[in-house]
């Protein structure tokens, strides 16, 4: 019951310390329902022979934790400082 309130505070730590955030990981299903849409001939199929159809959950209960900086930034982070090996040459 409290995976709500943990889950934000989460988040809000991994933001504001990390420049993170968890993310679930959407299900095979939910991704098809998502990419193609609801089938309606399958629909229209179980509605007339009285098939019920379990609604397939979006969720795997399965996180990732990704960047949630600014694509400039990581970009700059990501730049190489040609000073650098110079440095460390002289330095061993």
């Amino acid at each position: 019951r409290l995976f709500n309130r943990i889950f934000e505070r989460a988040q809000h730590i991994l933001q504001h310390t990390f420049g993170m955030e968890l993310v679930e990981i959407q299900t095979r299903a939910g991704l098809d329902q998502e990419m193609n849409g609801v089938n309606d001939e399958l629909d229209e199929t179980r509605k007339a022979t009285g098939v019920k159809c379990r609604a397939a959950a979006m969720g795997s209960e399965t996180y990732i934790l990704r960047s949630a900086l600014d694509p400039d930034l990581i970009a700059i982070a990501a730049e190489t400082d040609e000073k650098i090996p110079e440095q460390e040459l002289t330095a061993s």
